[in-house]
This record gives structure tokens, C-alpha cells and sequence, in this order.
């Protein structure tokens, strides 16, 4: 059971990816699935408050304020993970980054002062098509 317990509170504390989460804790990626859908609740009632992931849909500037009205501050940086080379000509020439020299996903996300994590956009090819817009929180 203290394992358990350890998995679900590193589990919000890190959001690794099922498969990394079952690598560390010896399962497979299915059963550190099942593990966070059926831990979840039990920490949530717990600790008498929801653990949730980041939000990863906000369309405008107004939207992120409604929802996260005491943060004054937002840091956001982007990553771009390296992926094994596509065999598919037209899907290598999606993923490729000519700035990293590379085939890459990228992601963008944004926390607050307190390191906590706000937005996470989803996963894009290494050659990133849409638009990042950061406003400044301080100008409402």
C-alpha cells in the first residue's frame, strides 16, 4: 500500500508519462494507469481536495484570468523532445526541427510564481505551426 501511495503522490508531483511511471515503480504502463484512476479518489477524499492535471484548452487571456484569478505572475517555456526518425518520408519532413537538427515533439507550458503547472498545450511535430500568444497578467 505505501508504495501505492508514494506512486500517486509522484505521480502529481512529476506527471511523468505512464510509461516512465511503470518503469520506475516495475509495472507495466497499463497498470500505472490503473492505479491513478483507482488512487485518485482515495487521495482526493484524503486530503479533502481535487488533484487535477493542467488545463490544456484556454482560448483567450480573459479565459486564464476567469480561471486562475490570484496568479500574477506566468512563466512559460517550451520543450522540444527528441523521437526516433520517421521511416515515412512525409511524416520525417513533419518532425523534423532545422533548429535542433533533428526529428522532435514540441510542447509549450506556463506555471505560476509557485511552480505550479497552469497549461499545457498538446504535443506538436518538431516544426511547431501554431501560434503562442503571452499576454501580461500585471495590465488587468
Amino acid at each position: 500500500m505505501s508504495e501505492k501511495l508514494f506512486f500517486v503522490l509522484f505521480y502529481f508531483k512529476c506527471y511523468p508519462t505512464f510509461d516512465l511511471a511503470g518503469l520506475l515503480f516495475d509495472v507495466d504502463r497499463a497498470q500505472s494507469n490503473r492505479w491513478l484512476h483507482k488512487l485518485q479518489p482515495i487521495l482526493e477524499a484524503a486530503l479533502e481536495q481535487e488533484m487535477v492535471l493542467p488545463e490544456r484548452q484556454i482560448k483567450s487571456m480573459a479565459e486564464f484570468i476567469e480561471r486562475f484569478p490570484v496568479v500574477e505572475r506566468v512563466i512559460i517555456d517550451g520543450v522540444d523532445r527528441p523521437i526516433q526518425r520517421p521511416q515515412d518520408d512525409v511524416r520525417q519532413r513533419r518532425t523534423y526541427s532545422g533548429k535542433k537538427k533533428r526529428n522532435t515533439r514540441k510542447q509549450i507550458g506556463g506555471c505560476d510564481q509557485n511552480k505550479r503547472i497552469l497549461v499545457l498545450t498538446p504535443t506538436h511535430a518538431g516544426k511547431f505551426q501554431g501560434q503562442v500568444s503571452v499576454g501580461r497578467l500585471n495590465s488587468r
